[in-house]
């Protein structure tokens, strides 16, 4: 007897098994591995940069927040002691590290030695993050501003203006202050202007190719950080583009 011939059908569904395992066993061919190498490459360029810019942000909301615990913590600190407690910044630092801007302290007012001494270790940014100079324009078309503009009126702490500052007990750094009152209000330099709010920007930066001093954004910018001081209540309030 003779057996049954298979079918067109079955034929072919056996051919393109075979097809098929060999393919498998073959693994890709030349082009095959160009497009999937083409593919890589192109999601890179693009998932890289997406991801480095919210670490940037990331460091600057960690760094404002930090910021502006440190100034609460020098309200607190006013308060509890019964005394005058100063949140400063380092403006000029003559040990060349390159601090400038970059380092801030709380500073509490001595009977005895008629004399600020320091009451915390200094707190630095990080590299990349830096108090701006002078208060930027850039800050002045963000959104909150528009909305309300009494969030960008106020004296600018970190800037060189006539004599408001003082410097450490060595002489080696010069800074620009808010200062804390026992009732827990603010004033700047003494109240000599006495605006409302007491005003910090932070924001990227980079150092010289010297290595010498920072350089800061001018009059665009995409990041940055603004801490207000409240004068009359000595609230702390942080606003983000």
């Amino acid at each position: 007897m003779f057996s049954k011939l298979p079918s067109r059908t079955h034929t072919s569904l056996i051919r393109s098994r075979k097809s098929l395992r060999c393919r498998l066993a073959g693994g890709y061919t030349m082009v095959e591995m160009l497009v999937v190498i083409s593919v890589v490459a192109l999601l890179s360029g693009i998932s890289i940069p997406a991801m480095q810019s919210p670490t940037g942000a990331a460091s600057l909301s960690t760094s404002a927040r930090e910021f502006s615990n440190l100034i609460t913590l020098a309200r607190s600190e006013a308060i509890a002691r019964h005394n005058v407690v100063r949140f400063a910044v380092a403006t000029d630092v003559k040990d060349g590290s390159n601090t400038q801007l970059r380092k801030a302290s709380l500073w509490e007012w001595n009977d005895e030695t008629q004399k600020y001494v320091q009451l915390t270790a200094w707190q630095k940014l990080p590299d990349g993050v830096a108090l701006e100079p002078v208060l930027p324009e850039y800050i002045r078309s963000a959104g909150y501003a528009q909305a309300d503009g009494a969030s960008v009126r106020g004296d600018y702490v970190a800037e060189e203006v006539g004599d408001s500052y003082f410097t450490s007990p060595d002489g080696e750094t010069r800074m620009r202050y808010v200062e804390f009152l026992p009732s827990g209000s603010a004033r700047i330099a003494d109240g000599a202007n006495g605006k409302r709010n007491a005003i910090f920007v932070l924001a990227p930066a980079s150092v010289n190719p010297d290595g010498s001093l920072l350089y800061h954004q001018g009059r665009e910018a995409a990041n940055w950080a603004q801490v207000n001081v409240d004068t009359l209540t000595g609230r702390v309030r942080l606003y983000r583009p």
